[in-house]
């Protein structure tokens, strides 16, 4: 297999407190801020990319039934979308054409996951102790997306103390334009809702392109 490329992924250096979150004390855009300046985050790892590699992943671990995640990756890791065609006659007032595709929101997601897994994988994280939470919906809040059962020495590149109890909670998201408040925000939200005590850990994997594809990965207590 050949690699394309490489994906950078980061790590904050400081726990996220959710008690500090939800009082208002974290101003998320500052947290983004020093992740794309590269303050208050080290770089976690390098992982070569495979897209045939992402594809088994996806096959096993994703939510969605979204196929040749390989072939996705390629595309959305350029960032090249098709032209659309469109007649040659002037539109009704406030009217446009839509002149290029979107990228699907359910695609970007599950590369997301596909590499969020990959990168676990790579770690030395067993994750046939990995599962995906069924999505489900109370009062139009989504629980985090994976549990981890593993407990081993290379969950200390992601957990920064050994007091802490199985599982870990892990939010993913993924976008193809950059990393952005709402998304930090609906995972931080998402993890608040399996998260009680103080030896509860949660994680949020956030995937996005700047240009290319990076990771940046946030430690998440009570």
């Amino acid at each position: 297999m050949n690699a394309v490329q490489s994906l950078d992924v980061f790590k904050y250096v400081l726990p996220i407190s959710l008690a500090n979150f939800s009082s208002g004390k974290i101003w998320l855009p500052n947290l983004i801020n020093d992740v794309l300046q590269r303050k208050m985050v080290q770089l976690l790892i390098t992982l070569p990319l495979y897209p045939a590699l992402l594809e088994v992943y996806n096959i096993r671990y994703t939510e969605k039934w979204v196929r040749r995640i390989d072939e996705n990756f390629l595309e959305y890791h350029s960032g090249l979308r098709p032209s659309l065609n469109f007649p040659l006659h002037q539109l009704p007032r406030n009217l446009r054409y839509l002149s290029v595709k979107f990228f699907s929101g359910d695609v970007s997601g599950m590369i997301a996951e596909s590499l969020f897994i990959y990168l676990l994988d790579y770690l030395g994280v067993d994750v046939n102790l990995v599962g995906h939470l069924r999505p489900y919906k109370n009062k139009a809040a989504f629980l985090p997306d994976f549990v981890i059962w593993d407990k081993n020495i290379a969950t200390t590149a992601l957990i920064s103390t050994s007091n802490y109890q199985l599982p870990i909670y892990a939010e993913v998201k993924g976008s193809t334009y950059g990393i952005n408040e709402q998304r930090l925000e609906k995972a931080l939200c998402q993890l608040n809702r399996v998260i009680r005590t103080s030896q509860d850990r949660g994680l949020i994997f956030i995937a996005y392109k700047n240009p290319n594809y990076e990771g940046v990965i946030f430690e998440v207590e009570v």
